[in-house]
């Protein structure tokens, strides 16, 4: 990141080391690539306050605890979900899933993205500052 932000942004790394996010974001378009960062840029410089819909949902239920961003790109409804934390004005993106239906695709996202939580809360090591 260039010069001081606000914010900064780590993402999950695997038992065996690999960046889930970048890999996820390898894997998309261009053009979901650029929205992705767009939305990141924009969030790394602004208070808590701003971060609302459209671009910020917190999360209830049997996601409470995650947040998610929230970009529409090639059509596609994107979620990536990430914590506060673990140092204070950090967050971690821990996985990413797309909206369907008003549900999470995969299924399995909250739950993920919950045991991937509390892994970074216990071993903060496992997660890398996002490199934009």
């Amino acid at each position: 990141m260039n010069g001081p932000h606000l914010w900064t942004f780590k993402c999950f790394l695997s038992e065996g080391g690999k960046n889930v996010i970048a890999e996820w974001y390898e894997a998309q378009s261009a053009t979901v690539r650029a929205a992705f960062d767009t939305a990141l840029e924009y969030l790394r410089d602004q208070p808590p306050k701003n971060w609302v819909r459209p671009f910020v949902g917190t999360l209830r239920g049997e996601c409470a605890g995650l947040v998610e961003i929230r970009f529409t790109e090639d059509r596609v409804r994107h979620r990536p979900i990430r914590f506060y934390g673990p140092q204070r004005m950090e967050f971690t993106l821990l996985t990413c899933a797309v909206e369907k239906n008003r549900k999470f695709v995969p299924p399995s996202t909250c739950k993920v993205a919950l045991d991937r939580k509390e892994i970074v809360i216990s071993q903060p090591e496992r997660a890398a500052e996002y490199d934009f």
